[in-house]
């Protein structure tokens, strides 16, 4: 029986610290993520412990080694832009002298549907992916679970408590300062038996680290894939097979991270959500018609720069209450961050609050069981009260992803029209920062207004709703192009005057009915049109008649459906 040294060598420790420090050196760091930018420090001081105590090859200088440890020693939060390209120019001098010639050859191809029979599914995410880059491989991690249901599921992630969260069963083991952890653990063999048992490996990241090839060790039945979200890619070794496959998905119906996800279930599982490209846990319910409290979860929290003061945040409810139909009471539940920095924006919010809102409700959210949230708990704080919440504002970060699949509409301020990060789900609202103060006030006024609507959408609104959702499921030949024409022209002949975003209908069925006449005059692959229908079913007008037309139940019945999510039919 062959296993692989839990003592690892240095080629290998140096390629670990290469993805932490690319991480610390290219990612950008605000107050809303300094939490996790020490996370990383605290990975990068280990693996200077573990370069001490291993020992070094004879054509590595021992100077530029404690050259290295020194300055991972050095670096903090007033520095650390300055001091990890020195770290990373020297990890790369130190990885060419101990370069090694891969022992497999890499080659472009097609990738194997993957078996369904394996007894172990390892998944580990890298620090590059950060929080909503993760939540967004959830559609192909709950496929997979379909796949192979009977596998043992073990998922390593530096983000405590999400994936049991998301999919219950799996066994979810935190490595925050622990960054060789996962991969010590598959260096333990302990009997011949699980030498030879079937598993796959799978490493997710936003970069692409090459880490399966240089830190997961061969085994006869394993599998492993590499997964790299922000170039698209997937490689792929089989059963300790001579090859590397490596495919790039630069031909994407949608130019979309979560297009990229299903394409990958399509090759390596046989199933896609197709032109859906996303499944909620919970389906979204209408259940605010009776209710004059309206519970907004507010995160104003981003790893790039923060782009308001506490001020401006406060002035920017202000201006969302007055836009909110009559009789609403708008309550205020606000996310605090991890860390004392954010603990005290938050508070700078809340203060600014009672002087431009002082009768409006508004705290700081808490653990239902009264702790203050830290990075153990903040995941269960949230989803553990999701179902109190009515709506959410958040910037463009992990809550843009989580909560849509909780059901809840989420309004999130982007940074830029930066459409392949951008969640497709029908009750996901987008606006950017050069719009926020034009834009949203009057767009949440009117969602809201549309949530409290007693009856819901008529029938032409259904049948058009019915036209986009059939179209997206895979459906988009001429005749569901026909369709969207007819079903929209026959709604604005009768739609009150006064629905909101008119005007978007009405430019749509021009360009719905342009496309058709185009399309019978010189008939192209339905592929062509994908993006129209994305941006059709994206815009606010459609959406609102979806969340019109979406029914109703009573609201216990869906607060219990969003604490208790069920395994997923992806």
């Amino acid at each position: 029986m062959k296993h692989h040294p839990t003592t690892f060598k240095t080629s290998e420790i140096l390629e670990l610290l290469w993805a932490y420090q690319g991480v610390i050196g290219i990612r950008p760091f605000s107050e809303g993520n300094r939490e996790f930018l020490d996370v990383l420090f605290g990975a990068s001081r280990k693996l200077a412990v573990a370069l001490k105590r291993t020992p070094i090859p004879q054509n590595i200088n021992r100077n530029d080694i404690a050259t290295l440890i020194g300055l991972i020693d050095e670096q903090a939060v007033t520095n650390h832009t300055q001091i990890s390209p020195r770290i990373l120019d020297l990890v790369d001098k130190l990885k060419e002298r101990l370069s090694e010639a891969d022992s497999k050859p890499t080659i472009q191809g097609s990738l194997s549907e993957l078996s369904t029979d394996y007894s172990r599914i390892t998944a580990i995410f890298g620090p590059a992916s950060g929080l909503g880059d993760q939540i967004t491989f959830f559609q192909f991690f709950s496929a997979l679970k379909n796949h192979c249901p009977d596998a043992e599921i073990i998922v390593y992630s530096l983000y405590p408590d999400i994936w049991k969260k998301l999919i219950p069963g799996v066994k979810e083991i935190e490595f925050r300062g622990e960054p060789m952890r996962p991969f010590e653990d598959m260096a333990k063999v302990t009997s011949e038996e699980e030498y030879q048992q079937s598993e796959l490996v799978f490493y997710a990241d936003f970069e692409s680290f090459d880490l399966h090839k240089k830190l997961v060790p061969p085994k006869p039945n394993r599998d492993v894939l590499e997964l790299a979200m922000g170039r698209w890619k997937v490689s792929m070794n089989e059963q300790n097979s001579p090859w590397y496959k490596v495919k790039v998905f630069n031909a994407l119906t949608y130019r979309n991270n979560y297009s990229y996800v299903d394409a990958l279930s399509g090759d390596l599982l046989g199933v896609k959500l197709h032109n859906a490209l996303w499944k909620p846990v919970v389906d979204y319910q209408n259940n605010t018609d009776t209710k004059s409290t309206f519970k907004v979860f507010l995160n104003t929290f981003s790893s790039k720069e923060l782009p308001y003061t506490p001020e401006h945040w406060a002035q920017l409810v202000l201006e969302i209450k007055k836009k909110a139909p009559r009789g609403v009471v708008l309550e205020l539940i606000v996310f605090p961050g991890l860390d004392k920095l954010t603990q005290d924006y938050v508070a700078g919010i809340l203060k600014h609050m009672k002087t431009y809102n002082p009768e409006m409700q508004a705290k700081v959210l808490a653990h239902p069981d009264g702790s203050e949230v830290n990075p153990q708990n903040a995941i269960d704080a949230i989803l553990s009260q999701v179902a109190d919440f009515d709506c959410c504002i958040t910037l463009d970060t992990f809550t843009a992803h989580l909560l849509p699949l909780f059901g809840l509409p989420t309004f999130v301020i982007a940074y830029k029209e930066n459409y392949e990060f951008w969640v497709p789900s029908p009750w996901t609202f987008y606006v950017t920062l050069k719009t926020v103060e034009s834009h949203l006030p009057e767009l949440m006024g009117n969602v809201i207004q549309t949530m409290r609507k007693v009856q819901p959408g008529n029938e032409a609104m259904q049948k058009v709703v019915a036209a986009g959702e059939y179209a997206k499921a895979d459906c988009f030949d001429e005749n569901a192009v026909q369709n969207i024409v007819g079903t929209l022209n026959s709604l604005l002949q009768n739609i009150d005057k006064e629905f909101p975003y008119l005007w978007q209908a009405r430019q749509w069925l021009f360009k719905w009915s342009q496309l058709a006449a185009a399309d019978r005059s010189d008939p192209v692959d339905s592929g062509g049109l994908y993006p129209f229908l994305f941006a059709w079913t994206s815009s606010e007008f459609y959406k609102l008649l979806y969340l019109l037309c979406s029914t109703k139940k009573e609201k216990k019945k869906s607060a219990k459906a969003r604490k208790a999510p069920q395994r997923s039919s992806v």
